[in-house]
């Protein structure tokens, strides 16, 4: 779906590189998440990966 060093871009926060891919477990539900390098807020964000249907 996603690959570390992609370029995403999200119209709420700007564009940015994905630097990790990370699994983490909160309250015994795993799901994967993505942290995002901005680009202009030189800031890392992490995002929960939903799959949405196209």
């Amino acid at each position: 779906m996603f690959e570390i060093g992609e370029i995403v871009f999200c119209p709420l926060r700007g564009s940015g590189v994905i630097e990790a891919i990370e699994r983490r477990t909160m309250l015994g539900e795993t799901r994967e998440y993505v942290i995002i390098q901005m680009k202009e807020r030189k800031r890392l964000i992490t995002e929960y990966i939903s799959i949405l249907p196209y």
